[in-house]
């Protein structure tokens, strides 16, 4: 078996493994068809592996040499971002959208991806399809962002350029996550990517990373700090997002939902959660290397974490649950990072804590304790090949998982309609059919929830229908 089609199989979704004799496309294209807005990205990273031409170690290496002389940059600084971002993998989008091995980013506030297709005059789709273009693309960007000041031989030099390379949303994340190139080239790597091809960076003596770091601005110890005043859990670093949520709940908390990045880093799901654009959010993040743990969104409130498309099954999906993102991205081995010891122990820790708080049932199920993939009226692989048994063993003392289905009785929000004329719609669109129209102060049941809008049911009159969420009083 050649190593893209054994990378392929390991993206498979267990919830869909393919018949005797069945192509794996074909394996990926049903599950799509089941409704998996969720799979979009996870088909697209399939697409890479099996159509993308991928390259060994060794020639990366050589073209990451032949760019950084063509356009006067550190080959250091190219292989180090190349391994963080996707570990040599010609691969995207990334939860943030970028693209490729040097994670070009194509969303609504960064579009290093545009700026790199002007620079080589080539076309868009050629950076996130050729993995050589990719690197030549970093290797331009670089070149523009310096202006041909900076010594090629001094990398400490190069933290301008790398913050404004990393496509992130706010300063304070672009020098996240530059540091976390420092760190990569200061104290070097080896990894075994998807590919089974060794990704190794020799380390660069020459970076003192407590002197680089005392040079930025925003990321500092100061901006890490734990147990700040609005934090749900002592150990979090607080960073409110101010989009892709609901305030309150219509639905009481019995739901604990683990999630993976995927393809991306922790700093970039952070990024995009802060985005109005991301239509997505969970409400913690936990960085792999050290389980670092993010707060993006207070558990009080209802995180878009669980259902991106309208399905009956998963209309409180969000309302009754909390989400966490772990940064596991799928590019590196067949463990997709998932053996990292700290993140493992924090994620345990941090799950334990709600779990006792809101008492969420210890089994495996909803309510109770789930991977997003087993959510109700999802279609997504996602926690991927999460060490279940490993991380209930650090949740509760033993690897026997519980599946014994916990009672739940049905539940609302009773609520009232906050203006005349509200339009009750067939679907959560403004684009829908209307059912019916309600006027001020009408009772209602908040039954469900799809982003911005509200599931009801209008016991007065007999229908049920979608209301926008702003229209709606409880």
């Amino acid at each position: 078996m050649n190593k893209l089609l054994t990378a392929l199989l390991l993206l498979l979704p267990i919830v869909c493994l393919p018949a005797e004799g069945m192509n794996p496309i074909t394996a990926i294209d049903m599950v799509v068809e089941q409704g998996g807005v969720d799979l979009e990205d996870e088909l697209s990273w399939r697409r890479c592996l099996s159509e993308l031409e991928q390259p060994d170690a060794g020639q990366v290496k050589e073209t990451i040499a032949s760019a950084a002389s063509e356009f006067k940059v550190p080959a250091m600084i190219l292989e180090a971002v190349a391994c963080v971002e996707n570990t040599w993998v010609q691969i995207g989008p990334s939860i943030d959208r970028g693209w490729g091995m040097m994670h070009l980013v194509e969303n609504d506030y960064c579009d290093t991806l545009g700026e790199a297709a002007e620079l080589l005059g080539i076309d868009r789709q050629t950076l996130k399809d050729d993995w050589r273009q990719n690197i030549r693309g970093a290797a331009a960007l670089l070149a523009r962002y310096s202006e041909g000041r900076l010594d090629v031989s001094d990398i400490s030099s190069w933290i301008g350029p790398l913050k404004k390379l990393s496509g992130l949303r706010n300063e304070e994340l672009q020098e996240m996550q530059a540091l976390r190139y420092f760190e990569t080239m200061a104290r070097g790597e080896t990894v075994v990517n998807l590919l089974n091809q060794k990704v190794a960076i020799s380390p660069e003596r020459s970076i003192d990373l407590t002197r680089l770091q005392s040079q930025f601005k925003a990321y500092s110890r100061d901006s890490r700090k734990t147990g700040e005043v609005g934090v749900d859990y002592p150990g979090a670093v607080k960073k409110f997002t101010q989009h892709n949520h609901l305030k309150r709940r219509i639905h009481k908390i019995d739901t604990w939902v683990n999630h993976y990045v995927g393809v991306g880093t922790y700093a970039g799901a952070i990024s995009w959660f802060l985005n109005p654009e991301a239509k997505a959010c969970a409400h913690f993040v936990i960085r792999n290397t050290d389980g670092e743990i993010t707060q993006v969104l207070p558990v009080a409130d209802t995180a878009w974490h669980c259902t991106r498309k309208v399905k009956p099954k998963g209309g409180m999906n969000n309302p009754r649950s909390i989400g966490v993102e772990h940064e596991v991205n799928v590019t590196r081995a067949s463990t997709w990072t998932w053996n990292s010891l700290p993140m493992l122990k924090s994620s345990a820790k941090l799950a334990k804590f709600f779990c006792d708080k809101y008492d969420i049932p210890y089994t495996y199920g909803c309510p109770g304790i789930i991977g997003h993939k087993d959510m109700p009226g999802c279609s997504t692989d996602c926690p991927g090949n999460m060490p279940w048994e490993k991380w209930w063993n650090l949740l509760t003392g033993t690897t026997e998982i519980s599946h014994e289905p916990a009672p739940y009785t049905p539940q609302w929000t009773d609520a009232t309609i906050k203006s005349d004329d509200v339009k009750l719609r067939s679907e959560p669109t403004t684009e829908s059919a209307i059912v019916d129209t309600l006027n001020k102060g009408l009772p209602v049941r908040l039954v469900g929830q799809y982003k911005d809008w509200y599931q009801v049911e209008v016991p007065s009159i007999g229908k049920k229908g979608y209301v926008f969420s702003p229209l709606v009083v409880f």
